[in-house]
């Protein structure tokens, strides 16, 4: 590979939707510098149309998320998947000139693996989630040629299945802090859906269930006992056919807890500034995050957070300083942290403005960016 010319990386993201994961994507390659060139190669779908709008070269590929199964009708159809894919991302590859692959996720570095052995091309695998597959994360640790992990739970995680490894590095997932940080300003319009006049508590997250929007219920339903007139808000896509049941279980025992009136859905919600400019406090009780953007995100915009003492959340806050962690599932002592910040407006500025400062001091995008873009001239370099 020449010196003078950019270097260009193919992108692979086997999922269509987008959650924390795609839009960490998405910062990642339209932050990069003028040396680079991202080419990505995406299902169709919302994270498609995202890219493009960010005017960059994308390609539909036809992968798929990978589940466990022991239909080996699926499994054929995977395995035929697989191939087609594979013979799609070869051509990408050759047409481009790619010099290096990126697999932004454990499915699609299984995706990606087979071209670059094939074209000897160095792969990046991105890590991020605490997924466990003694089987075949091995098998992908040794092909790639480094392992981004985006925090050191998840560096943890891959090391007690792969042994201490000098090919992972952390690079922590970074936001773009102005796009946060502007959006307060005065007078400026509440999230459509919204009530006005009440304090709020929000929760953003996909409707899974390790992401405990029980426990969210739950603490809710000890806060109304204290401050009866609390919105508390759960935000996040509700279209997934695959989550309708999940939803179902939150909608009855939200009821059953008596707090219809006290619920906002507010649906997928492209606007996270604007939406995060309209609560007082957000509440992540996930026990095993893997990183916890929209954790990182409230504490761009000023608002104090409430989170738990697991996965990566501890890497993130400084429990008491720049916003508070709670044992999980402890919602007792997540619902009294809530209290005491919405009670006390001076607690409450003082942990947002630390977790402002916190936030532009670590995870940046272009701290991001620049620690990505310094991996992969090492990876090239190495190759060479």
């Amino acid at each position: 590979m020449s010196n003078s010319r950019p270097i260009k990386i193919l992108f692979v993201h086997h999922a269509s939707n987008i959650g924390g994961a795609e839009l960490s994507l998405v910062d990642l390659v339209t932050n990069l510098s003028d040396g680079f060139v991202p080419i990505c190669a995406v299902p169709e779908g919302p994270l498609l149309n995202t890219l493009l709008s960010r005017k960059i070269t994308t390609t539909v590929v036809p992968m798929r998320p990978m589940i466990k199964s022991l239909n080996p009708i699926y499994w054929l159809a995977t395995g035929f998947n697989c191939l087609r894919v594979t013979f799609i991302l070869l051509g990408i590859c050759r047409k481009e000139k790619i010099d290096i692959i990126h697999a932004n996720s454990f499915t699609a570095s299984i995706y990606a693996v087979p071209v670059s052995l094939l074209l000897r091309i160095p792969m990046l695998w991105h890590e991020r989630d605490l997924a466990r597959h003694p089987l075949l994360i091995p098998i992908v640790a040794k092909f790639a040629k480094r392992i981004i992990a985006i925090s050191a739970a998840v560096a943890e995680n891959l090391k007690a299945q792969i042994g201490a490894s000098k090919k992972i590095q952390i690079i922590y997932n970074g936001i773009d802090v102005e796009r946060f940080s502007h959006q307060g300003n005065a007078g400026a319009a509440a999230f459509p859906g919204l009530p006005s006049g009440k304090q709020i508590v929000l929760m953003v997250a996909q409707f899974v269930p390790w992401k405990e929007h029980r426990d969210f219920i739950t603490m809710a339903s000890i806060l109304r006992e204290q401050m009866p007139d609390l919105v508390f808000v759960l935000s996040g896509d509700t279209g997934h056919p695959d989550q309708q049941s999940y939803i179902r279980e939150l909608e009855d025992l939200i009821a059953e807890k008596r707090l219809q009136d006290h619920f906002v859905w507010t649906g997928f919600a492209e606007d996270i500034p604007r939406l995060l400019q309209s609560v007082d406090c957000v509440v992540l009780p996930a026990a095993r995050e893997p990183f916890g953007r929209i954790v990182v995100e409230a504490m761009a915009a000023g608002k104090p957070v409430v989170s738990v003492n697991s996965g990566a959340i501890p890497e993130i806050i400084e429990d008491g300083i720049s916003g508070f962690v709670v044992g999980p599932g402890d919602c007792k002592s997540m619902a009294e942290r809530v209290c005491s910040l919405l009670r006390d407006k001076e607690l409450s500025g003082s942990i947002g403005e630390k977790g402002k400062l916190r936030v532009s001091q670590k995870f940046t995008i272009q701290r991001t960016v620049g620690e990505f873009e310094q991996l992969v001239k090492d990876s090239i370099r190495r190759e060479s």
